[in-house]
């Protein structure tokens, strides 16, 4: 870690900068901040926040659970070994072998709730009791749908029952639709039917790609509503398994937030594929999950984007190149409009910020990530960092729901494959738009915005606890409406890459 002459600090000097613009805030009362190596204090509310291994975890108290002393009540062990049970941690994640569970799982073995959490078939009666305690926590769609033409949407759902919802051959439980005029006359159409990704745990989240489309030639304004149906027995879903990328030459390796991003048929072909057996169906009816206005148009609205290339030239490295030369572009706008030294922001930075490799001597980078780990090991990472060394970067770890800066401090604030993983983009919008500066930018790198909810590898990220969501373009402009934000220049690379600035829509405008 650099060492600052001036103050002594073993932190980097963009800290005390930071503090003498006077913009840190308390992510708790929003007081200011006092910096120092062993931790941040607000000088209003007195609330501390630890600095660990040179990085400060700015995030409100109440939202941080100590592992340490989890793990003492879990096994009863007094309060005077607290130093051996951190030792015992330590070497929890220091050393493992292939047959020893992960480090996640160690907990688990210890969870008096694990055992309710076995996917088992529910009756109709169980399914009612448990879909009564289902929220929809999703309020952000778009306002037009193509007539004639199926399109995803995202339905985010909340379990707040004590049982496991989930769609398999045992239990055919999917989510379906129906459409109704403003007059509440229902139209007679078979809606598709779109099964759960991946089982829905008790307290647990979801995001579910639903597939929606209007009978044919249909115009006007009508209201979709949202239902969950139980069959007697399988139906064929909805979406077919699409075709593989086997045009793509061997070895090339797809990562993961793309694996499962392949060519999709065209939806209205999809639904022409689907049929539905005659069966008896119980639809969950009493109210709906979600409902949404909408206007059927007859042509697709277009996200302004230019298009380089299809799926099947993708290559990482070349995406990650045009990503990193995308956001340097947009640096020098912010520049152009008199922004000298720019001061920039990365969100779910990881261990490979992308700011990192397009500042210059005339930019400040704070990268920042919700995990503290991850932002430990990247200040590790790039301790040689010529940013680092002469205290121009800085890693944090801080929840962007409750920023730890005054608002517009930042000109630039960038988020790379990690967009899609929060789960209300609209809202992170909203919260982020204050902190930047007049002439500041948004700007996301490498969002996926092809959907193909059956691909394997999507699923089992979202099995193994990875917030996953597929996002329409047409969803992406609405998220981006929502949080006041407008597309100021956005291009798709390879058909699936989306990388997109935005600017603050400011009241009056």
């Amino acid at each position: 870690m650099a060492n600052d002459d001036r103050t002594g600090s073993t932190l980097p000097a963009l800290w005390h900068s930071f503090q003498e613009n006077s913009v840190l805030q308390c992510p708790v009362c929003h007081g200011a901040l006092r910096v120092s190596d062993q931790g941040f204090e607000c000088l209003a509310c007195s609330a501390a926040y630890p600095v660990e291994s040179g990085v400060p975890l700015l995030m409100r108290p109440d939202e941080v659970e100590s592992i340490p002393d989890y793990v003492m009540n879990v096994f009863n062990i007094p309060l005077a070994s607290r130093a051996k049970v951190e030792g015992a941690l330590t070497t929890l994640t220091k050393y493992r072998t292939a047959s020893h569970p992960e480090f996640a799982n160690f907990f688990a073995r210890f969870d008096g709730s694990a055992g309710q959490l076995q996917p088992t078939p529910l009756t109709v009666q169980e399914t009612a009791a448990s879909i009564e305690k289902v929220e929809c926590l999703t309020e952000c769609f778009p306002g037009a749908l193509p007539a004639d033409k199926g399109e995803f949407r995202s339905i985010r759902l909340r379990n707040a029952s004590d049982r496991v919802l989930f769609t398999d051959e045992r239990n055919p439980l999917y989510l379906s639709y129906r459409i109704f005029t403003l007059n509440e006359e229902l139209i007679p159409f078979e809606g598709s039917r779109s099964q759960l990704p991946c089982p829905l745990r008790p307290g647990g989240e979801l995001t579910v790609p639903v597939m929606v489309k209007l009978p044919e030639g249909l115009t006007g304004q009508f209201i979709v509503r949202f239902y969950f149906l139980l069959a007697n027995h399988p139906v064929t879903e909805n979406v077919p398994d699409p075709p593989s990328l086997g045009e793509l030459p061997a070895r090339r390796w797809i990562p993961a937030w793309l694996s499962h991003l392949r060519p999709r048929p065209h939806a209205e072909s999809l639904l022409e594929q689907v049929t539905h057996p005659r069966e008896d169906l119980h639809w969950f009816d009493d109210v709906p999950l979600v409902e949404m206005r909408i206007t059927a148009i007859t042509t697709k609205a277009e996200f302004p984007a230019i298009y380089r290339g299809g799926l099947e030239d993708f290559d990482v490295q070349q995406d990650v190149n045009r990503a990193e030369a995308f956001l340097a572009e947009v640096i020098d706008d912010v520049r152009s409009h008199g922004v000298a030294k720019p001061r920039i922001l990365e969100i779910g930075a990881g261990v490979y910020p992308i700011s990192l490799r397009v500042c210059d001597q005339n930019t400040t980078v704070i990268a920042s990530d919700i995990s503290l780990v991850m932002q430990t090991l990247a200040s590790i990472m790039h301790s040689n960092d010529p940013a680092v060394l002469e205290g121009r970067a800085a890693f944090a770890s801080f929840d962007m729901i409750h920023p730890p800066f005054r608002d517009g401090t930042f000109d630039v604030i960038c988020i790379c494959a990690a967009l899609h993983h929060i789960a209300s983009p609209d809202e992170f919008l909203m919260r982020l738009a204050p902190i930047l500066s007049a002439h500041g930018r948004f700007v996301a790198l490498r969002e996926p915005c092809v959907v193909d909810p059956s691909a394997p590898t999507y699923i089992a990220e979202l099995t193994n606890g990875f917030n996953e969501q597929m996002f329409e373009l047409s969803e992406w402009s609405a998220i981006l409406a929502r949080g006041s934000f407008a597309v100021d220049r956005a291009v798709i690379d390879f058909g699936c890459s989306l990388k997109f600035s935005a600017r603050v829509v400011r009241e009056g405008e």
